[in-house]
Order: structure tokens, then sequence, then C-alpha cells
């Protein structure tokens, strides 16, 4: 028979007397062994469930009727039950085993074993920001306000020819810069570009054009029908600016100048900020290699995003302002938040070229990688690697 001890233990409502309990927990852990290795790698899988173990009784007159709550208690269907134990206190609990004994020289008397595990919560589904989404619905936002500023901006309805000429040459000279993207022959873009030229009467018409433009190419980019250059904006982060020339051409204090002024002004914040909206698409849509490059792309992001906020505070444009501080906020979380699940980028050195599957070998044990490595480090061959080179952690 169990020591007894003043201390009742409630499961389900029903008590009993405490005589001793363990509890059993721990880590649960994937052990992972390679061939020609002598040092193993374990895997933490999270904490095990944790187990507590009971030994109690009921006694006295009415030993068998607690007896038989006890037992229909442990065989309730019922999912979840609070167990009260004397020492940790209240636990949400199952009852997953019990033995009950008694003895016929020990009368009024049953004991029981019991093991209770602990019940835990059912995951439900787990909430998720989809964070380039959000970039996404605000880049449209800001190309909207990047519009309607160009059409309130600009006096080219009512400008002279001279002016209307102005305009026209610096649209054209926005074409060749759109041509000489590093990617326009790839995609097609000069197929875009004539639905450019030939509408400086109509600001809607042009302001629409442009932004098409830039928001064409930058979709082919996410659609990753070729691989980009060492630019992940396949140059819209150049084009964002685009017209520094322009500006700095056309000033004056005459009627005429002053109109000319602010049209070139106008014309080149449409062009940049539609550049710069076009970057903030790509960057949404990239699947970045590493931290490193998701938080390059950040900063460049956020410097240029900065800049088109400057400009709109100081032509007084609140509400291109207030989109481009919108489209900050969301862009940046979600380069950052992207930035924090990815490796980071690291180096290596070899004493001798080494090929890409040994390499990958070597610093993975994966031999699958050998790709990756080849598309970092820019190799010429997947026999020759840079001797020193980039790879990702882990």
């Amino acid at each position: 028979m169990f020591g007894y001890i003043a201390l009742p233990v409630i499961w389900r409502g029903i008590a009993f007397r405490f005589g001793e309990y363990s509890l059993r927990g721990g880590r649960r852990v994937a052990i992972h062994e390679f061939p020609t290795r002598d040092d193993p790698f374990t895997e933490d899988l999270g904490r095990k469930i944790r187990q507590y173990r009971m030994r109690g009784h009921v006694i006295g007159p009415l030993w068998e009727v607690s007896r038989d709550a006890l037992v229909s208690a442990c065989e309730d269907s019922a999912t979840v039950g609070t167990l009260v134990h004397p020492y940790l206190g209240p636990l949400q609990v199952r009852c997953v085993d019990y033995e009950m004994s008694e003895d016929k020289d020990n009368g009024q008397i049953a004991n029981f074993e019991l093991l209770f595990v602990e019940a835990g919560e059912e995951p439900g589904p787990s909430s998720f920001i989809n964070t380039a989404l959000s970039v996404l619905k605000q880049v449209e936002s800001v190309i909207a306000e990047v519009q309607s500023a160009f059409m309130i901006g600009t006096a080219l309805i009512q400008a002279p020819a001279a002016l209307l000429a102005s305009f026209t040459g610096w649209v054209t000279g926005l074409v060749g810069s759109l041509t000489a993207l590093p990617l326009a022959s790839t995609y097609s873009l000069s197929s875009l570009l004539p639905g450019i030229v030939g509408m400086p009467s109509d600001p809607a018409a042009t302001a629409g054009a442009i932004v098409g433009v830039t928001g064409a190419y930058a979709q082919a980019i996410v659609d990753g029908t070729v691989p980009l250059t060492s630019d992940p904006s396949g140059g819209l982060a150049d084009l964002a600016n685009w017209g520094a020339d322009i500006l700095a051409a056309n000033s004056g204090s005459t009627p005429t100048l002053a109109l000319r002024a602010a049209n070139a002004r106008a014309t080149v914040d449409l062009v940049r900020g539609a550049a710069v909206a076009a970057v903030a698409e790509v960057y949404a849509g990239t699947d970045w290699t590493s931290a490193n490059a998701a938080a390059a792309a950040r900063d460049q992001l956020a410097s240029l995003i900065d800049d088109r906020t400057l400009a709109a505070a100081a032509a007084g444009q609140d509400a291109l302002f207030a989109a481009w501080q919108a489209l900050a906020s969301v862009a940046l979380q979600d380069l950052t938040l992207r930035a924090q699940q990815l490796p980071q980028l690291v180096g290596y050195a070899r004493p001798a070229a080494p090929p890409a599957l040994a390499l990958a070998y070597r610093l993975y044990q994966d031999a699958t990688r050998a790709t990756q490595l080849v598309q970092l480090n820019d190799a010429p061959h997947p026999l020759f690697m840079p001797v020193i080179g980039k790879a990702l952690a882990g």
C-alpha cells in the first residue's frame, strides 16, 4: 500500500490521495550522421510533451464509489480535463493510461497508477502578412499620384509651339534612355516606345504611356524570362536619376522660360517617379538569394524613395508625399522581413580552383548546391570555381 499523505489530487472533479509523482520531458532531436565524417549534426525539433505519472489511492467506507468514479474519469471521452496537482497547480491534461489494483488483505482501498500528458492547444491557421502584395498595392497608389502630379504641374495644353517642341525633344531623349536599358532588347521594349512620342499636347496620355513602359519592363524582370545583370533593378535604379541635364538647361525668369522650366520639372518628376515605383515592384517580386542582397536592395530603395518624398514635399504635392511615405513603409518592411529569413553571404578560400560539385559537398555536404555556387560567383565554368569566392552560410 502507498504511503498516505493528506494532500488530495483532483482529476475531473474526483479526488484521490496522492502518493508520489514523476515528471518526464526533454527535447525532440533529430540526429544526422554523414558518411566519412566523425562528427554528427543534431537538429532540435522542439520540446517533448510533458508526461505526469502519478501514484495514489482512494480509501474509506465509500472507496468503491470513489474507485468507480475515478475509473470513469480516466476513461471519459472528453478531450481535455483539469488535473489539480498538489504541487504544480491546475494542469490541462489527458489521461492516456491507468492501472488500478486492490489487495484482499487490505480492504477499503484501491491503488492507482495514472499517466497524464499535457493537452496543449490545437494549432490553428497561422497568420501571414503578404508584405510583397502590400508593396504592389501601394505601387498602384503611387503611380496614380505621380500621373496626377504631372497633369497638374504641366502647362503643355496652353503651351506655345516652341514649348511643345522642347517637350518632344525631352521625350525623344527619354526613349533613347529606355532603349539603352540593359534588358530592353531582350524584352522587346522598343515595340512599346513609339506610343510615347507624338502626344505632347495630351499630358494624361503621355503620363500613361511612360508609366506603362516602365511597368511593363518591371513585370518582364519579375517574370524572369532571362537572368538579370549584376544590377537587380535591370537599370531602373539609374533611370530614377534621369533628366538632370534637362533641369539644368531649363531655367529663367521670363514667362516662357518659367513655363518651360515647370514643364521640365514635371516631366523629370514623372519619369523618376515611374522608375522608382518600378524598382519597388521588381524588388517585391524578386526571390533574393541572401540576406545581404535583400538588405542592399532595401537600402537602395529607401534612398530612391526618400529622394522622391523630398521632391514631392518641395513641390507642395501633399497626396504624392503621403503616397511615397506609405510605399516606403511597406517596401522596407517587406525587404527587412525577407532579409531576416535568408542566409548571410560569407566568403570561402581554397588552395586551388575547385570544381563546383566538390566545393558544394565540402561546404554543405550537399552536391546539389553546386549550381547555386556557380551563380553566386558568376563562374565561367562549373569545373573551375574561383579560389576565393562567395557562399551562403549554412
